[in-house]
């Protein structure tokens, strides 16, 4: 496979917020800055045959939404050409689909939330193309996962109440609009439409997308998975009291389940090789 700009990497990890950033690079011990650039790996590596080779590449996003977010995959996939591409963070969860605050939630399917036509008192939802989360990630790693607690050993912050967390499959809708007033008449359009979605967020869609327009060989076949931790219900009028309380854990439990899903996957990789 030919590499990118800067090398190549197994894995590439996307944040968006500060607290998602410090959870993944303190549990992946991504603490060197790739010279010149907004990544993060674990020591710089010798070229083999004249290129670099890691394991994990860390980047933060500049920003919230979509079109930030697609940017920076595009960027990611530019100069490492990563094999999978994880984006570890926080969401906000419907309280009424088995989904609760401090859990982590994988998803198998992508909607794109924003795109409406709204006429003559209607809201029609329009269609545009993008792949969806890998089969092959949820299924052969994610899916297994969720079933052991394996995971939990490396939340190294204090939960708010005395739960275990829990790690699900759901749907995800993503859009542009960051959802906290179940009263709102859009949030409630929302709401209604995706009446399957568990997960719902802002940079999803811009990930799915990206890959989506990235697939121009043969020879590169990227992979993706989005991981997030509930920090608050967006069917809650106590939203952003529940995400100040909760942002912390649910950003290191999404960033633990993400740090034993890729040390499997890299151990797979490594004893085939």
């Amino acid at each position: 496979m030919t590499p990118g700009n800067c090398g190549s990497a197994v894995i590439g990890i996307l944040t968006i917020v500060d607290a998602e950033f410090e959870a993944v690079q303190r549990l992946f011990g991504t603490n060197v800055n790739f010279p010149g650039s907004q990544y993060f790996v674990t020591a710089i590596a010798a070229p083999v045959d004249g290129v670099s080779h890691y394991d994990v590449v860390l980047c933060q996003a500049t920003g919230q939404t979509n079109l930030t977010a697609s940017g920076v995959v595009r960027d990611l996939i530019e100069d490492f050409r990563p094999e999978y591409i994880l984006l570890i963070g926080i969401a906000g969860g419907h309280g009424k689909r088995e989904v609760n605050v401090g859990d982590v939630v994988i998803a198998d399917f992508v909607e794109d939330s924003e795109y409406f036509k709204l006429s003559q008192g209607k809201s029609a939802h329009r269609k545009r193309p993008y792949d969806h989360p890998s089969y092959r990630l949820r299924q052969l790693h994610a899916g297994p996962l969720c079933k052991s607690d394996a995971w939990h050993r490396l939340i190294d912050v204090p939960r708010p109440n005395k739960k275990k967390p829990h790690a699900t499959i759901a749907n995800l809708a993503s859009g542009e609009k960051l959802l906290g007033d179940p009263k709102n008449a859009y949030q409630k359009l929302v709401m209604k439409h995706f009446e399957k979605a568990a997960v719902f967020e802002m940079e999803g869609f811009g990930v799915a997308s990206e890959v989506y327009k990235q697939r121009g060989s043969v020879h590169y076949n990227p992979q993706y998975l989005i991981i997030r931790g509930i920090s608050d219900l967006v069917n809650r009028a106590s939203n952003q009291k529940t995400r100040d309380k909760w942002r912390a854990y649910a950003a290191v439990a999404a960033a633990a389940f993400g740090k034993e899903l890729v040390d499997r996957i890299l151990a797979t990789k490594h004893l085939l090789e």
